[in-house]
């Protein structure tokens, strides 16, 4: 699939890539086979940046590798959103212990076809791409209000996308005859020893002019055409730059490569970053200049929406904090003369308003309190400072959800889990809620030190918050502990309690799991414990009630939302809560196997759709979550940062580590500091390499502060 649109608006085509020997075509598995056609064995490994195809084959005695990667350094937005990516080929003789060297010649080949007006010159194919949505995704199922649909989401775009060499000499040629609907390009090759490693590398770009995009009416136009004026722009670019940006692109994947992740992480990680990207809109308005960035939910295609972001903002935290700013901007915009926050920004190519049937009106409020008090603690944001009244109207709400006084919300409590039973979906006092609850208002208490003037204006809110956590506390250990975990709800009937997707009426028995094990219990808690807050709550029950609920709930693909509700596996929040489990000193890493067999499986045998969040009859396909992965970074190295104050600890789940600290890495000088951590006699050994100057480090063991060695390393 190709389109200068991206996923939902790709065109369907034919790709053949590989060599041509004796009137053979050797080719990776990418279209169909004719009868002149074998396809190569070929294995495949994932990166940040792209995907790696490799194979040695004793018969004909070659290794070849092709590796299709696009750039990324995080803050440039030159590099980050130029349109391309280069498809790198390598071939080199493979010699075992049965056989000897041979030279071998052919052609290097690629083909394409299935696009009426294709065209080749001078040895570049151009593609004109008609880019039109496709029928399967959200937007065109019976759940999709009417007031959402959009003549201009529907509409056709016209695109081009082009395919040329990387280095012009030695240029590629148009091979054999073809009609309007194919390009097939060629290169000659002579492999002539044992010794001869043999290179060719191609660009494959694409460009959107004109509007496609629109905020509110106003018309949009892609970001990257504040750069390049056409495809061929994109191309120069490409070639004359290719040096630096894979030499910053390196620096990206060092920061993941480089660390003691694991090769399953490593894999969600890729898989997750790179369906991240697809999902992600940058665009401007010509006239103002304004730009505005989003982020698609997937095959559901809502803009920005908040529950996911709430778990998305790791990338942005850790790597480029101005992707959350910009959207923290559009989400104040939002917010409900009641005090709550929308779900999402809009659908497909219209950003106006929330376009998800039903209001989630506690959970995202959480969510907003949750992200503005992280962005503020872990990278010193203060553009909330000009939006306090919307924080002190979010609280306000908070405050008005729990109508019978025991901390607990039982107003406006449905949540983001959609595929689940009703006592995780929409059950009164839910215990995931009510933390979620108690970590938003720890927060705004936090946020509250910081307004200033303003503080008596707020003394009674801070007042009702207060009493609204003690409540809470009281609550939760009082009702909600049941032995070895906390219950997923209160105990409670299924009076006037009506499924949020139907309408209809809820019967008792859809309840009767309220004290079952559940994944949620301490969600809220995570941005809390990055910023070294630790709330008074009784902590090892909280441990006891991670562990316990991953007992009873674990299948081989990861943690059902309860021991009771064993309808689906959300991935994203398995890693969440496998998070808060390191920063508690509990180690699931190891979980991250069963996450990336199920990506594996499914990509394989199952559905496909790149990262799918669920495991079970829900398809959250093409899903940005899986960049949640990236807050394994700071929890497995025990980070608590206070960015204003430059101070950090760090307290490593497991040992030996190679953490990079990325939100304090310098990307103008590519320089990223990295904890190193190991057992020397007996003893924990530690250093920083490429320390900050600004900051102060320690490393905390069993409540004690260890002196570190800081490494300058060029």
């Amino acid at each position: 699939y190709l389109s200068p649109m991206g996923r939902f608006y790709d065109v369907p085509l034919s790709l053949s890539l590989g060599i041509m020997m004796n009137g053979k075509e050797y080719c990776l598995p990418f279209s169909e086979k004719g009868p002149q056609t074998e396809f190569l064995p070929v294995s495949q490994e994932l990166s940040l940046d792209g995907v790696r195809f490799y194979l040695k084959e004793p018969k004909l005695g070659i290794e070849f590798n092709c590796k299709v990667h696009a750039p990324f350094y995080p803050e440039d937005r030159m590099i980050s959103g130029a349109p391309f990516f280069y498809i790198d080929l390598e071939m080199k003789s493979f010699l075992h212990g049965r056989n000897s060297f041979s030279p071998l010649s052919g052609e290097w080949f690629l083909r394409v076809s299935g696009v009426e007006g294709c065209r080749t010159e001078t040895g570049e194919g151009t593609i004109p791409i008609v880019s039109k949505l496709v029928t399967d995704c959200w937007y065109n199922t019976h759940e999709c209000p009417q007031e959402a649909k959009s003549a201009f989401s529907e509409r056709k775009f016209e695109g081009v996308v082009k395919i040329a060499p990387t280095f012009p000499t030695g240029a590629w040629q148009e091979a054999g005859s073809r009609t309007e609907q194919d390009i097939c390009l060629k290169k000659g090759f002579l492999l002539d020893s044992q010794d001869t490693v043999i290179q060719e590398s191609l660009i494959i770009a694409g460009y959107q002019q004109g509007t496609v995009f629109k905020v509110e009416s106003r018309e949009c136009k892609f970001f990257y055409t504040s750069w390049f004026s056409d495809v061929d722009s994109v191309i120069s670019y490409a070639r004359r730059e290719r040096e630096t940006l894979l030499a910053k692109t390196e620096i990206f994947l060092d920061t993941i490569e480089e660390a003691t992740l694991g090769k399953a992480l490593k894999n969600i990680l890729a898989t997750g970053f790179q369906n991240y990207l697809a999902n992600t809109w940058w665009v401007r308005e010509e006239e103002t200049k304004q730009d505005w960035f989003t982020v698609w939910e997937g095959w559901c295609a809502f803009h920005s929406t908040l529950d996911v972001e709430y778990n998305n903002a790791w990338f942005s935290l850790l790597y480029w904090p101005e992707l959350l700013e910009k959207q923290l901007t559009m989400w104040y915009a939002k917010a409900r003369p009641e005090g709550y926050f929308p779900h999402d920004l809009g659908i497909l190519l219209e950003m106006n308003d929330q376009v998800y049937p039903h209001n989630m009106e506690v959970e995202e409020s959480c969510n907003l309190l949750l992200l503005v008090y992280a962005f503020w603690k872990i990278r010193g944001y203060r553009g909330w400072l000009q939006h306090v009244p919307v924080l002190n109207n979010a609280v306000r709400y908070l405050l008005s959800s729990d109508t019978t006084g025991n901390g607990y919300p039982n107003l406006g409590v449905a949540n983001t889990v959609d595929d689940g039973g009703a006592t995780t979906q929409y059950a009164k006092e839910q215990t995931y809620l009510g933390m979620k609850v108690f970590s938003a208002l720890t927060a705004f208490a936090e946020l509250a030190k910081e307004y200033g003037d303003n503080q008596p204006e707020i003394s009674g809110l801070l007042q009702e918050s207060a009493l609204m956590r003690q409540r809470f506390k009281e609550t939760l250990e009082g009702q909600a502990w049941r032995g070895d975990h906390y219950a997923i709800c209160l105990p409670q009937t299924a009076k006037g309690l009506r499924d949020v997707w139907t309408g209809r009426k809820v019967r008792d028995d859809e309840l009767k799991g309220w004290k079952s094990y559940s994944l949620y219990t301490a969600n809220g808690l995570l941005y809390l414990l990055a910023s070294g807050v630790n709330p008074a709550l009784d902590w090892q029950r909280i441990k006891e009630d991670i562990v316990s609920a991953c007992r009873q709930s674990l299948t081989p693909y990861g943690c059902t939302h309860s021991s009771f509700d064993v309808s689906n596996v959300w991935i994203s929040q398995n890693m969440w809560r496998d998070m808060i489990a390191a920063y508690l000193g509990i180690d699931l890493t190891d979980l991250t196997q069963n996450y990336d067999s199920f990506l594996e499986m499914e990509n394989t045998q199952g559905r496909g759709g790149c990262f799918v969040d669920t495991y079970g009859w829900n398809w959250l396909s093409y899903y940005p979550r899986g960049v949640t992965a990236f807050g394994y970074l700071p929890a497995l190295a025990g980070l608590k940062v206070d960015y204003e104050k430059k101070t950090a600890t760090v307290s490593p789940v497991r040992f030996p580590c190679r953490i990079p600290l990325v939100l304090m890495a310098d990307w103008k000088s590519g320089s990223v500091p990295v904890l190193n951590c190991r057992i020397k006699e007996a003893k924990v050994s530690w250093e920083i390499e490429h320390a900050p100057a600004d900051w102060r480090i320690s490393l905390v063991l069993k409540n004690e502060v260890k002196s570190g060695i800081y490494v300058k390393k060029s």
